[in-house]
């Protein structure tokens, strides 16, 4: 089965999934609720990590020995 016959057949049968879905009492709102949810959850998380990364990097961050800024100084 080549790319075209699968995309056929899942949009043949998309009509007959949302039908089951709709008689079987479904709510799709709560399960949109649910995902808006958890992607808001692991956003918030992904960003809160990246910020205390960031400030753990910068504590263990050493400046420039006296060599290298002398170097710089000696240079300019």
């Amino acid at each position: 089965m080549n790319t075209k016959e699968f995309a056929d057949r899942a949009a043949n049968a998309l009509p007959a999934i949302a039908a089951f879905l709709v008689l079987t009492g479904f709510d799709l709102e709560s399960i949109w609720g649910e995902v808006f949810y958890s992607l808001m959850y692991w956003s918030t998380l992904a960003i809160s990590a990246g910020i205390t990364c960031y400030a753990v990097i910068g504590l263990f961050d050493k400046p420039p020995s006296a060599e290298i800024v002398k170097l710089r100084h000696d240079r300019d």
